[in-house]
């Protein structure tokens, strides 16, 4: 009898061991989803910043050149595309939900639980660092440079889609 229930135990210990490393795997395959669509988007950001950073070195060696009188549709243009924002908006879906729901401890992998908590941290900062970098740019970049530069004949606004939406609302306004 006492083997009986030995073997019953064991059998109960395989069955739930089985059980742990099938979530284990869902939850596996989950994250590397959800990791591969957040590597697309970072990479999509990437490229746009990369963008206007490069906006921002032509709009420098144009001010140094003193040649802004020369081009000013480039510098116009140099001016919406400094303006352009791409958050990295990463999916955190899987991560949160095994974070928030304890079944972190599924994964046999210390690094990886730790690595998944840092990365939900990570994303918090990342948020700020852009609230920060717009909020810096709306109020001390732009008014800095629409006082020293102005815009050729005001052929900026026309280029903003924001603008446009703006002035076809308007009345007596003539949609752009």
């Amino acid at each position: 009898m006492v083997i009986g229930i030995l073997i019953a135990l064991q059998i109960n210990t395989w069955n739930q061991q089985r059980i742990e490393n099938n979530e284990e795997l869902e939850i596996l395959l989950g994250l590397k989803d959800e990791f591969e669509n957040n590597l697309e988007e970072l990479n999509f950001s990437i490229t746009i910043n990369t963008k206007v950073t490069e906006a921002c070195v032509q709009l420098t060696q144009l001010i140094r050149s003193n040649s802004i009188a020369n081009d000013s549709d480039l510098l116009d243009d140099l001016l919406v595309r400094i303006g352009t924002f791409n958050s990295f908006d990463a999916q955190t879906g899987v991560s949160s939900e095994i974070v928030n729901s304890g079944k972190l401890t599924l994964l046999k992998n210390d690094a990886l639980r730790t690595r998944i908590i840092n990365w939900l941290t990570l994303l918090i900062d990342q948020e700020e660092d852009i609230l920060f970098r717009s909020d810096n740019y709306t109020m001390n970049m732009m008014p800095f440079l629409m006082k020293r530069f102005p815009l050729a004949n005001g052929e900026l606004t026309k280029k903003l889609p924001f603008d446009k939406k703006i002035s076809s609302e308007l009345p007596g306004k003539i949609p752009i």
